[in-house]
């Protein structure tokens, strides 16, 4: 072989290694390309993920948080009318004690009086009591309490045959509290009396304001249909007035 046919020879041998060179250069480009793409696509899939994760988690917090202050506003809204209805009650209470003293002032009040002790008397079914009244009524009370005395013993005779005997004492030393007066905020009695047996081991209330007390009691849902309104609740084809579970009001 001569020297030029070594030399193409050589050539042709560093062109080939030189095209096998270029083609695997290529193809690991091409590799890297499609893993480096993949890998890409990858990352972005997870962030992706990741973002619309965190976002639903916030949202969900941002809607809980949001039923809360809507929980909270609501139960504000709720005290806030049950505070309004209370007071209205309540002044409402106040200016039928205000008409209540009225009654103390009524010739009536002596006959009342007589029937408020009999009626403790016969509760009480003890042999000796204590009266406690308001001061202004003190000497009304001891003119009838003969009377009260004698109403109670007849009754009772009446229904068992039996006269029991009972002493009354008034107590002078503590008296209830005066008739209420429109712009005082302290205790008040607007009239009536309280009978005391056994050391104070046993009291009856049977003073105006104590019986104005038991009725508001009772009739407070009555009371608060008429200031308030009622609720219609439908059940099946029937229509039912409610008030807080309390009864109808009547027509």
């Amino acid at each position: 072989m001569n020297s030029a046919d070594a030399d193409r020879q050589i050539e042709q041998m560093i062109a080939f290694i030189a095209q096998e060179a270029r083609e695997k250069a290529e193809e690991i480009s091409i590799k890297t390309e499609k893993e480096f793409m993949a890998e890409k696509l990858s990352q972005e899939t997870q962030a992706s993920i990741s973002i619309r994760a965190e976002h639903e988690k916030h949202k969900k917090e941002y809607q809980i948080q949001k039923r809360i202050e809507k929980s909270k506003a609501l139960t504000a809204a709720r005290f806030a009318t049950m505070r309004h209805r209370d007071d209205k009650i309540n002044e409402l209470k106040r200016e039928i004690l205000l008409k209540l003293a009225d009654v103390s002032r009524d010739a009536k009040y002596t006959g009342l009086l007589r029937f408020l002790i009999a009626q403790g008397l016969m509760t009480l079914l003890e042999n000796k009591v204590t009266l406690r009244v308001r001061k202004e009524d003190l000497a009304l009370v001891k003119k009838e309490l003969p009377a009260a005395i004698k109403l109670f013993q007849e009754t009772m005779q009446k229904s068992s045959d039996i006269k029991p005997t009972v002493t009354v004492d008034i107590d002078e030393a503590n008296f209830l509290a005066p008739s209420p007066t429109k712009n005082s905020s302290s205790a008040s009695c607007s009239g009536g009396i309280e009978l005391v047996a056994r050391e104070g081991q046993i009291v009856v209330r049977n003073t105006l304001d104590h019986r104005l007390e038991l009725g508001f009691e009772a009739l407070k849902p009555t009371i608060r249909g008429l200031l308030f309104g009622v609720r219609e609740v439908l059940v099946g084809k029937n229509v039912q007035e409610k008030h807080s579970g309390a009864v109808s009001l009547p027509k």
